[in-house]
């Protein structure tokens, strides 16, 4: 942090700007499924867009509670883990599912690179 009176603050700020972000792709659980089919690959692509912002505002939290108390308790700590690797596995999900959404983000210029190298990505994901 480059300012120590303004740590407090500034990770609060994001802390809390975070938690608000969270909510914001929520609705898509009951609307994706209507307009994408009720497929397990719908769930948890919008699973993955949730513990993006998710992942954030953890990230926000350790931040917030290292400036405030020094370090986080046994329990934080162990939560913040939980939540981290529950939302890895679920990226990790997202990317063996939606293999067709995943093969145009590999850019053309890469040598070797087909369709089943996208699949091959999710289980790196995971580790």
């Amino acid at each position: 942090m480059l300012w120590r009176r303004n740590a407090r603050f500034g990770a609060a700020a994001l802390t809390i700007l975070y938690g608000i972000l969270v909510l914001f792709p929520l609705p898509r659980f009951h609307a994706a499924p209507h307009f994408l089919g009720y497929r397990t690959a719908v769930y948890i692509g919008v699973l993955g867009s949730v513990c993006q912002q998710i992942i954030l505002f953890v990230a926000a939290a350790i931040l917030w509670g290292a400036a405030v108390g020094g370090s986080l308790s046994q329990g934080a700590t162990l939560i913040a883990r939980w939540i981290f690797g529950l939302c890895s596995v679920d990226f990790g999900l997202a990317h063996l599912t939606a293999v067709q959404r995943v093969v145009p983000m590999i850019p053309k210029w890469m040598p070797l690179i087909r369709p089943q190298d996208a699949s091959a990505a999710g289980p790196p994901d995971d580790l």
